[in-house]
């Protein structure tokens, strides 16, 4: 195996992985607020938040796969720490929230706010895309520490 094979998939795994642990974090800041303003603001939150999904869905799988490619480069399963399987298998439940929680939480916010809906009575809509939100987040970071920090 070529060193400038593992360096290149390594690199590509840390800035996909920057991206997909950093880039909601920055999307999100704010969101409460604007949110909470309702009207022509909610919606545009909500639309903006849909469009760099996809973004951040492309960084998550180029992480999963790279991490794969590092794996097999490694000598395969047997040959990596478990703590790196672990970090791996926890990814499966981020996308479960991703999909299941944070997505559904958002299609309901772009409706209610299409029909008018203000910030008020979307709270409970909000709290739950929040509430995926960092759940979410917690298992990216949970992840981050299992495959970095030599336990």
């Amino acid at each position: 195996m070529s060193g400038w094979i593992f360096f290149g998939v390594k690199l590509l795994h840390l800035l996909a992985m920057a991206l997909w642990v950093g880039g909601p974090v920055i999307a999100v800041v704010g969101v409460r607020k604007r949110f909470a303003a309702g009207g022509a603001v909610a919606t545009a939150t909500v639309e903006q938040l849909l469009a760099v999904t996809p973004v951040f869905i492309a960084a998550a799988l180029t992480t999963v796969l790279s991490g794969a490619a590092l794996i097999h480069l490694s000598g395969g399963i047997a040959r990596v720490a478990p703590r790196i399987l672990i970090g791996a298998a926890l990814v499966v439940p981020i996308f479960a929230i991703g999909g299941g929680l944070n997505r559904r939480a958002l299609l309901g916010l772009r409706d209610h706010f299409a029909a008018g809906g203000d910030g008020a009575s979307a709270e409970r809509l909000i709290a739950r895309f929040i509430l995926a939100h960092n759940l979410e987040q917690a298992l990216r970071v949970t992840v981050l520490a299992l495959m970095v920090l030599p336990f």
